[in-house]
């Protein structure tokens, strides 16, 4: 049998290890996906919420679960009973369309993998007839911060002269990869007031590749130059948050609270981070392919950069096992943002959300579907990125369903499903309609730090 620090050492090492293999992959040119966008800065932001907060727009500022992680506000943690370790995967369908061209992409990848655990277990608490005022959680986790995918053709015609033929350059733009955060979490909650703190280790590798070939009427004439950049990214993050839940109406006989307004904030400073680059532009005779010149070559050119600061506040209704009602806002200052590799200017950027779940009743036996977490959530935001001094928006309405699975010794795990119908960039320029799907494993157990007594 293992102890609770030798399951704790072996999951944290599994997560070690996975962002270890992540950080030495070698990104080649073959994006996962078309999101132009995301050749700007580091890439598309991720947004940091797993898949239960997911079916409600969001939700992060007051969403806690004692069996579920939410790292958007470390202070939930101060909330955990149960241990749960978490696995997300999404799916997305994106159509693409510039008003002339319209163009339809697959894309996927992990969403999180976390393990969280309370220091305290609540079965002591029962066993010793006594509740305690104190509990401590923490969190280990590993997710996307950022995504880089595009691919991109334009082609332009130049005709100098009417007697000869038309010239034509032809731009092939090409991104893959992207970062990833490494956290560790605390929360520590006391009555009714959690406050908690996140350190993240951001890591990852972005590849952009320009191509610019020139059909010439006279072949000899004809090249093709490639400008192909891979910037390595490392630094740190933080964020610290509080929740605070006010009590509206308690169970006499358990004096738990059943009723109750939730309010949250979370933040984080404007944080450094380093890069190195490596360079290679080639040009290539198109005519005479046996030749190629080396423009430029350079390895592990550094340079530095700068994460930006965010606040997110919010508030949320609750009925115990029942009913959760929620808004939430966030604002994130890109105009702070620095990226020396790849200079790019942002705009500061919100979010708006509202989102809630409803259990028609959680103590069913007879009927499975009484007892599913059914969620619902809208949502408006702007993205740091400019297109022709327009500020991209995205919009969209989530769903979603938390689908308990009741284990031996009666514990229960969740399959969480999420999805997202939405808009993303601008009817001016290139658009983005998607439909995307999280799916989230999330394995509770409640034997963790568990006092055995024997008579």
């Amino acid at each position: 049998m293992w102890s609770d620090r030798s399951r704790l050492v072996v999951l944290v090492l599994l997560l070690l290890a996975v962002a270890g293999e992540l950080a030495a992959q070698n990104v080649n040119i073959l994006p996962k996906r078309n999101s132009p966008y995301s050749r700007f800065g580091l890439g598309d932001p991720v947004q940091q919420v797993y898949a239960a907060q997911a079916g409600m727009a969001g939700m992060g500022a007051t969403y806690f679960n004692h069996s579920r992680t939410n790292l958007t506000n470390p202070a939930s943690l101060g909330w955990m009973q149960f241990t749960a370790f978490e696995v997300g995967v999404n799916a997305r369908y994106s159509s693409l369309t510039d008003g002339q061209q319209t163009e339809g992409v697959w894309s996927g990848n992990l969403k999180n993998l976390t393990l969280a655990f309370p220091l305290k277990n609540s079965i002591n608490q029962i066993v010793d007839r006594r509740r305690d005022r104190f509990n401590w959680g923490m969190a280990f986790a590993l997710q996307p911060y950022t995504e880089v995918g595009y691919n991109l053709e334009l082609t332009t015609e130049l005709r100098q002269g009417d007697s000869q033929a038309a010239q034509r350059y032809v731009n092939s733009l090409k991104g893959a990869g992207g970062t990833y955060k490494l956290m560790f979490a605390n929360g520590f909650r006391y009555e009714d007031l959690a406050v908690g703190f996140e350190i993240g280790h951001v890591f990852g590798t972005i590849t952009n590749s320009r191509r610019v070939e020139l059909d010439s009427f006279n072949t000899t004439l004809s090249y093709a130059t490639e400008f192909l950049d891979e910037t390595s990214v490392r630094g740190w993050t933080w964020s610290v948050g509080a929740q605070y839940r006010m009590p509206l109406e308690r169970d006499e006989r358990t004096e738990e609270v059943t009723k109750s307004l939730t309010f949250g904030v979370y933040g984080n400073s404007a944080t450094s981070f380093d890069t190195k680059t490596d360079q290679f532009y080639s040009r290539d005779n198109l005519g005479l392919t046996t030749i190629s010149d080396t423009l430029l070559f350079s390895e592990d050119t550094p340079n530095t950069g700068q994460f930006p600061s965010r606040l997110g506040i919010g508030v949320m209704y609750q009925e115990l096992n029942r009913l959760k009602l929620g808004f939430d806002a966030s604002f994130t200052n890109w105009s702070n943002f620095e990226f020396g590799a790849n200079p790019a200017d942002f705009e500061n950027a919100y979010r708006l959300a509202v989102g809630g779940e409803f259990i028609p009743e959680i103590s069913s036996y007879n009927n499975y579907l009484e007892t599913v977490r059914y969620r619902l959530g809208l949502f408006y935001g702007t993205d740091p990125r400019t297109v022709n001094g327009q500020q991209l928006t995205e919009y969209g309405l989530t769903f979603g369903m938390g689908l308990p699975l009741v284990r031996p010794r009666q514990q229960t795990s969740y399959i969480d499903l999420a999805f997202e119908v939405g808009q993303f960039g601008l009817s001016e320029a290139i658009r983005e309609t998607y439909l995307q799907m999280t799916v989230g494993f999330t394995l509770n157990d409640n034997t963790w730090f568990f006092k055995r007594k024997f008579n």
